[in-house]
């Protein structure tokens, strides 16, 4: 199981094995976390249960990845 939280501009991942007490959580978050991540917001924003800002943000992370290191990309205000 997966658990995602934003606040404050940032993004926490957290796994869990069913069965698990604890959580493990995923610092920093990998390429690939961040596409599953996106693709779960997607299908929340076409339900209009998330806002596209968030969305848009995760795109530019990744844009930014394809260019190379160093692409932060967690925080800003534009939601």
């Amino acid at each position: 199981m997966y658990r995602a939280d934003y606040h404050g501009g940032r993004w926490t991942l957290e796994s869990q094995l069913k069965g698990d007490e604890r959580w493990t959580r995923h610092d920093p978050l990998t390429p690939a976390d961040w596409r599953m991540l996106r693709e779960v917001l997607w299908r929340k924003y076409q339900r209009k249960r998330c806002p596209w800002g968030l969305i848009a943000r995760i795109d530019r992370l990744l844009d930014g990845e394809a260019e190379g290191p160093g692409a932060g990309g967690e925080g800003g205000a534009d939601d």
